[in-house]
């Protein structure tokens, strides 16, 4: 079994309550840490995994609410948890896992439960479809950004990578079948190649963070291949498509080389996460 395994590829880290949880994508699982304990964190809770399995989805042929396969990016609020279940294409939420609760209470990206095809296994995105990416999850190390966050209302922003979008979706959500409201990246939802280099597209994101220490709040997206991260300085009123305010690591939103010609400048980026 895996209770005592060391942790290996690690994904997203986040605080739930007096709970610290890790993503540990190459055991398809998260672990739940003490952290108040005198003599360091103790592992305490399993998501994904139960004491006998070992692999994507607990051996099965097929996802359900208590396992995972790859999971990367977690975000907390208050003591419920978001994890981003890349390989079967969905994210899962936790009420208070910190009470020994194993088993999603939420799914978004998927029809079910028991689903776990990108898009749906389908050619095309919607606004109730996901795409994550894990192809950077590999070996023993950290290769991935933290591809969810939270606003100030507790909307769910999800970087889409394999569908080059990302996607808000709303606190009041269904326990299946939620669809996004605000998408970024794309201009409409059925859209998931990547497109033109401008102020307006993304090209494989894979990680998306909220500045919520300024007024208004800020969100920023590391947009892996393109080398650059974008910037929208107020996320409260972006409207779908809106073209971003701020671009880092490239001299324009037209340009798209990795380093931006000069690996060791300050001022460039090479597949930022």
């Amino acid at each position: 079994g895996l209770a005592g395994a060391a942790v290996l590829a690690v994904g997203g880290v986040v605080l739930a309550g007096e709970r610290l949880f890790v993503a540990d994508s190459d055991n398809h699982r998260v672990v739940g840490y003490e952290k108040t304990s005198a003599n360091g964190p103790d592992y305490r809770i399993v998501l994904g995994q139960d004491d006998t399995s070992t692999g994507c989805n607990q051996g099965a042929t097929s996802p359900s609410a208590s396992t995972l396969c790859r999971p990367t990016g977690l975000v907390s609020y208050t003591n419920d948890l978001y994890v981003a279940d890349a390989e079967n294409g969905r994210v899962l939420f936790f009420t208070n896992p910190i009470s020994f609760d194993t088993v999603a209470d939420r799914v978004y990206g998927q029809a079910s439960f028991t689903a776990g095809n990108c898009n749906r296994g389908t050619l095309g995105a919607e606004d109730d479809r996901l795409c994550l990416d894990s192809a950077q999850v590999s070996g023993y190390g950290i290769f991935m950004g933290n591809n969810l966050a939270l606003d100030i209302d507790t909307n769910l922003w999800v970087a889409d990578t394999g569908n080059s979008r990302v996607l808000r979706f709303p606190v009041a959500a269904e326990a299946i079948g939620t669809r996004a409201e605000r998408i970024l990246g794309q201009f409409n939802y059925d859209l998931d190649a990547m497109n033109g280099a401008d102020a307006t597209s993304l090209h494989k994101p894979r990680a998306v963070a909220l500045d919520r220490s300024v007024v208004p709040p800020r969100v920023y997206v590391a947009d892996y291949e393109n080398h650059r991260v974008l910037g929208w300085r107020d996320a409260s009123l972006l409207a779908s498509g809106r073209a971003a305010d701020i671009v880092l690591g490239q001299v324009d939103s037209t340009a798209t080389v990795c380093g931006n010609g000069e690996y060791t400048a300050a001022d460039s980026l090479c597949t930022p996460m």
